[in-house]
C-alpha cells in the first residue's frame, strides 16, 4: 500500500464519519463508522484501524476532560473565588 495519497480523496472517504461526528458531537459514537470508512473506502489495514482509532478516540475524550477542568477553574477565578488545594483536587 502506498503512503502517498491525495488528502482530498482520503477526506472524501471518511466524510460520512466526519459528518456524523459533527452532527452528534461524539467521537465515541462515530468510532464504528470511522473504522468502516477507513477499512472499506480508504483501504487501510484492519490491524491499524482496530488499534489506532480507539486510542485516538480515548485521547480525544481525555483532552475534553482536561479542558472542562481548566475551564471550571478559570471561571472560578474570574468570579474572584479562591480555591484551596483540596478543592482544586476535587475539581480535578
Amino acid at each position: 500500500m502506498s503512503v502517498r495519497r491525495n488528502p482530498w480523496t482520503f477526506i472524501r472517504g471518511v466524510s460520512p464519519a466526519l459528518l456524523t461526528a459533527v452532527l452528534i458531537s461524539s467521537s465515541s459514537a462515530t468510532l464504528p463508522l470511522t473504522i468502516r470508512c477507513c477499512e472499506e473506502k480508504n483501504n487501510i489495514d484492519r490491524r491499524i484501524t482496530r488499534f489506532m482509532l480507539p486510542i485516538g478516540t480515548n485521547v480525544n475524550v481525555d483532552g475534553t476532560t482536561l479542558y472542562e477542568v481548566v475551564a471550571a477553574v478559570f471561571i472560578v477565578h474570574l468570579n474572584s473565588v479562591h480555591l484551596d488545594l483540596s478543592q482544586m483536587i476535587t475539581v480535578g
